[in-house]
């Protein structure tokens, strides 16, 4: 690791900062299984800056969480999210997209809307990691006032051309927002509880925070399943995922790091959240409307979390 700025490595847990734990699987990126796996997962890609580097997952001996100890960093990243993930296009998008996923992104909206009971002018929206500004054009048709933040150039500049206002982490303003989204952005994270510490003094006393992540139940089983196999199969290590999953939450382990970052669960009221879905006629929407409410906010196990601010 002496000299490699492609790579960092986190000698104590992200969450919690412990220094001891349990190792639940290490292998170099350039042996077999792990090759044959990035091979499936991102096609041929060009594995050299993965030389000597290993894929080690540990398990936190004070909280239970499980991350990734040698994390892309530097150049690597744009290699990685830009090159060897290649990024979809915005058009590409806009193709896959369908009624139920507009559907989705408008609940959302309006249950925001429904919780602060103010005039849709009056509520500031940020989304940390915002892709290509879907969630955040979603919240300006209500009627939000909305700004957002994203590492790639490509999405920045498309968020520009649409007049989203674009902020950069150390522009990030104090107490501006009353809600921050945030989707599928914690598990790539470096340093996880910093960065939520930080969103929480942007957020507004009694505002939130909506964190949705991979579920890390039972990773531990599949970990220790996929040692005795040779080979693995694309997207059985889905939690821990490979360079990108550095981070495997639990509801748990979400609650512990809102606590150091000075944050708590939030409850939502079923009701309102059944008042904002839409699309109530087809079987497999009128499941979605009314399991998956009560499993995100009610079954306190979910890795789909709201998270209110306390202090001013």
């Amino acid at each position: 690791m002496a000299g490699n700025t492609n790579f960092i490595e986190r000698r104590s847990c992200p969450v919690c900062g412990a220094a001891r734990g349990n190792v639940l699987f290490d292998a170099r990126y350039d042996s077999e299984r792990v090759a044959a796996y990035l091979a499936e997962w991102y096609g041929q890609v060009d594995l050299a800056p993965l030389a000597g580097i290993r894929y080690t997952v540990k398990k936190c001996n004070e909280c239970g969480f499980v991350f990734q100890v040698v994390v892309p960093a530097g150049a690597f990243l744009e290699v990685l999210y830009d090159g060897w993930i290649g990024g979809e296009a915005r058009e590409e998008l806009r193709d896959r997209y369908v009624a139920a996923d507009y559907r989705y992104l408008a609940f959302q909206v309006d249950w925001i809307l429904r919780y602060f009971r103010k005039p849709p002018r009056e509520i500031a929206v940020f989304d940390f990691g915002m892709g290509w500004s879907e969630f955040l054009e979603m919240a300006r048709a209500f009627g939000c006032d909305v700004a957002g933040m994203e590492l790639s150039e490509k999405r920045v500049c498309y968020a520009q051309s649409i007049g989203v206002q674009t902020i950069s982490m150390d522009e990030l303003p104090e107490g501006a927002f009353d809600f921050i989204n945030t989707e599928q952005v914690f598990e790539h994270l470096a340093e996880p509880r910093q960065v939520l510490e930080r969103l929480a003094r942007a957020v507004r006393k009694g505002g939130l925070i909506k964190i949705s992540v991979p579920d890390g139940r039972g990773v531990e089983r599949l970990l220790k399943r996929a040692c005795g196999r040779p080979r693995w199969t694309r997207g059985e290590l889905m939690p821990v995922a490979p360079l990108e999953h550095i981070n495997c939450f639990t509801h748990k382990t979400i609650a512990r790091m809102a606590s150091e970052a000075g944050l708590r669960l939030a409850r939502p009221d079923v009701l309102s959240l059944m008042q904002s879905t839409t699309g109530w006629l087809t079987p497999g929407e009128l499941a979605n409307n009314i399991l998956r409410p009560i499993y995100r906010h009610v079954y306190p196990k979910s890795t789909f979390v709201y998270l209110e601010r306390l202090a001013a």
